[in-house]
């Protein structure tokens, strides 16, 4: 393959990212869709649910910063965006979209995913807490069992107030679909730069190989 190294670095971060989110999709659709039917099973299913949601929000984050530095930055995008249909560069305006500091993704991102420790979006539902407020834990005979259910509460009315959502759920499936249509709009990107790097190299001469 000749590609300038700019290029393959490129085309290899972004299939890296790629991997990561259409599994993570995978893996969220089939968590989407239980039916829980017990209390116990309901809370379950919702601290599953923002935890693993905000995996992803994390992974697509790392994505878009890809997307980011090694192509939007990069001298390589005004070559290839000249080469993209309307369709692809809708997509690259949806990414583009995506990496403003109002955008969702990257609010979540900032300031839930992986930021236990900031106390800015948590501790003024934490304070408004009453001291005898009921607190619901399950402890189960293992570790992959035993479930913080109250842990969850304050992280998900503040994803309520942050979505706008008037339940846990209706934030969660909020930030759901805003999180697919940004997926979709990568895996349109990659598709774009992959197809274009394909015949780059098919239009190339290669050297003939030695035999051993």
């Amino acid at each position: 393959m000749t590609l300038p190294r700019a290029e393959r670095e490129l085309l290899i971060r972004i299939g890296l990212a790629q991997n990561d989110l259409l599994m993570m999709q995978r893996f969220w659709g089939a968590l989407y869709y239980r039916n829980p039917k017990s209390v116990s099973a309901t809370e379950a299913h919702a601290v599953q649910q923002v935890t693993f949601l905000l995996i992803i929000v994390g992974q697509l984050f790392e994505a878009l910063e890809i997307f980011r530095k090694r192509f939007l930055s990069h001298k390589i995008s005004r070559t290839y965006l000249k080469l993209f249909n309307a369709r692809q560069n809708e997509a690259v305006a949806k990414l583009k979209a995506a990496l403003g500091k109002s955008n969702l993704i990257a609010s979540i991102r900032n300031d839930f995913a992986f930021h236990y420790h900031d106390s800015r979006p948590l501790s003024s539902f934490m304070a408004s807490l009453k001291p005898d407020r009921l607190l619901t834990m399950y402890l189960g005979d293992s570790d992959a069992n035993t479930l913080n259910a109250h842990a969850a509460e304050p992280f998900l009315r503040a994803l309520m107030r942050r979505t706008g959502g008037r339940t846990p759920s209706a934030a969660l499936r909020h930030i759901q679909n805003e999180a697919a249509a940004i997926i979709a709009a990568h895996s349109t990107f990659v598709a774009a730069i992959q197809v274009i790097m394909v015949k780059k190299c098919a239009a190339t001469p290669q050297r003939p190989r030695k035999s051993i």
